[in-house]
């Protein structure tokens, strides 16, 4: 039997200095590659990087495509982010 070796990543990205939140993506890539592969992909916003892995059922239910820079507006509207508990950090945003 083959293993299923495919490993997913919700990556999320933040200005250093105003911690605003500049997006959020799932990407086929451990959580090591993260970056690299959001670069390679197009959908760097820049920022730092945190990234954490994610299951296959995990990321179905996400409800999320693959290789795509979701904005801030959007993970709100998904339910993902509190508009409220964000509203300090993104204000300069």
């Amino acid at each position: 039997m083959i293993e299923d070796t495919q490993k997913y990543s919700f990556v999320s990205f933040v200005d250093p200095d105003t911690r605003a939140n500049l997006g959020c993506c799932v990407l086929e890539c451990i959580p090591y590659n993260a970056s690299y592969m959001a670069k390679f992909q197009g959908i760097n916003p820049g920022g730092e990087v945190e990234a954490y892995e994610l299951t296959e059922a995990e990321y179905k239910a996400q409800g999320m495509e693959l290789n795509r820079l979701y904005k801030k507006q959007e993970m709100i509207d998904m339910g993902f982010q509190d508009d409220e508990k964000t509203k300090d950090t993104d204000s300069k945003t």
